[in-house]
């Protein structure tokens, strides 16, 4: 490989985990991951980096740190590409009150964008949180992975497990447990596992202060929550 062409692949795999970097959440089991894994590696690359920028290192001393990193960002990205593949889909969901009526619905829409090769092997993963406004479901980007979203993050990530976290969301996004009426914004945390059939999930419901306002699962339904094909989506 000649040399300008290493430098721009150095300049891709930084910026690669510097993105992945931004939407872990802080003091997650992902984010321990990924210091352990990637930390010493990126600065070893850095310094090859470094020290090839000054003619004090070789073009073999910096194509081997950049190898040795990008590895172990793949084996990473890799994984959470896995659980998004896996789980791709629209899962149209909802809450009851005690008399059986409906109080709020939702959809999460969760895959892989392609990328510019046009393969979802290299794409970007994205979970899409919509709410029922009464006539559509419009997108909650507060409790969703998109980018430059400053509120949610991935926890966790497995090929069968997947947890996201979101701060601050708007309380009034939330028919249960009386969210809307007694909080202003809220805090998230969000547990999926794909099975056969769809997902199993877990929600869980807090103050801004992580005191627990409520847990809802489907654990104990006969079957896991399906994909299906939504088509009233917010124009």
């Amino acid at each position: 490989m000649d040399s300008p062409a290493l430098l721009n692949q150095v300049t891709t795999l930084q910026a690669q985990i510097a993105t992945l970097n931004s939407q872990v959440a802080e003091g997650s089991t992902l984010q321990a991951t990924l210091n352990s894994s990637l930390n010493t590696k990126t600065a070893e690359l850095e310094t090859a980096l470094s020290n090839y920028n000054s003619s004090q290192a070789s073009l073999l001393e910096l194509t081997t740190s950049y190898d040795d990193l990008y590895e172990a960002y793949d084996e990473i990205w890799f994984t959470v590409q896995r659980w998004f593949k896996r789980a791709e889909g629209d899962y149209e969901t909802y809450f009851t009150n005690s008399a059986g009526e409906r109080t709020a619905s939702y959809v999460w829409s969760i895959g892989l964008n392609l990328a510019s090769d046009g393969l979802t092997s290299n794409g970007t993963p994205y979970f899409d949180e919509y709410y029922w406004t009464g006539s559509c479901y419009s997108l909650n980007t507060d409790a969703s992975l998109i980018e430059d979203n400053s509120k949610t993050f991935i926890m966790e990530a497995s090929s069968d497990d997947f947890a996201l976290i979101s701060y601050d969301v708007p309380a009034s996004y939330f028919g249960i447990f009386d969210i809307a009426t007694n909080y202003t914004k809220i805090n998230t945390i969000y547990r999926f596992t794909t099975v056969t059939g769809g997902l199993r999930d877990k929600l869980f419901y807090y103050d801004t202060d992580f005191n627990l306002i409520g847990t809802v699962t489907n654990y104990a339904n006969t079957l896991p929550l399906p994909s299906s094909t939504i088509t009233d989506y917010c124009n």
